[in-house]
């Protein structure tokens, strides 16, 4: 099943770490490109896998992660099977791109502690640049 990404989120290329996230994978491709990917929860044992590539802007030898110049390209798979299928179907591509790349991916899955330990997780890693978004109606 195919489900259209939004254009807010294909611009933004948003993973969002709430309850629903599962996991998120990034693998760099190239010295100018790199790839992540995303799943969140969304319903019982229905999932959405979300594909975003990143093609650095040339004119940035710094690779600003925030770069609005960066070509990116977000796709968005639905899919009706267990947790553990959906994070093995992601494992699977991954390490088959890791293998035509000779890049090592890294990986944080959601653990019983939660988002906020999901985003601890990920702000450990060093290829992750994270921005802490208040959740609507929070005090700044």
């Amino acid at each position: 099943m195919f489900k259209p990404t939004p254009k807010a989120a294909r611009e933004s290329a948003l993973i969002v770490v709430d309850d629903n996230f599962v996991g998120i994978w990034f693998l760099k491709t190239t010295e100018f490109s790199d790839v992540m990917f995303g799943i969140m929860a969304d319903g019982v044992d229905q999932f959405r896998v979300v594909t975003r590539f990143r093609y650095y802007d040339p004119d940035d030898p710094g690779n600003d992660p925030f770069s609005t110049k960066d070509h990116k390209s977000t796709h968005e798979y639905g899919l009706q099977s267990t947790r553990e299928d959906v994070i093995a179907k992601v494992r699977l591509i991954v390490s088959m791109m890791e293998l035509g790349t000779g890049y090592k991916a890294g990986e944080v899955l959601m653990t019983e502690r939660g988002p906020e330990g999901a985003m601890d997780d990920i702000a450990k890693q060093g290829w992750a640049h994270v921005r802490k978004i208040p959740a609507a109606g929070a005090a700044p």
